[in-house]
């Protein structure tokens, strides 16, 4: 997938990758992506944040919806 760093949102091509190789639908992964820049907007996150929300990720995927 290309690189969407400087990008405001993700490119159709690098939406269409992630629709088909997940079970998100296309308003889902534009949903994610929007909040990820809102609350990283340099466009990366540090090791101990991504492996926080993966942590809480796996829960929700695992449990269902913990809230």
């Amino acid at each position: 997938m290309g690189s969407a760093s400087s990008k405001e949102d993700l490119s159709a091509e690098d939406l269409d990758a992630l629709v088909a190789s997940t079970d998100l639908t296309s308003a889902d992964i534009d949903d994610w992506y929007r909040q990820f820049r809102h609350e990283f907007p340099r466009g990366h996150i540090g090791r101990r944040e991504f492996q926080a929300r993966l942590s809480i990720s796996v829960k929700i995927y695992t449990l269902g919806d913990v809230t």
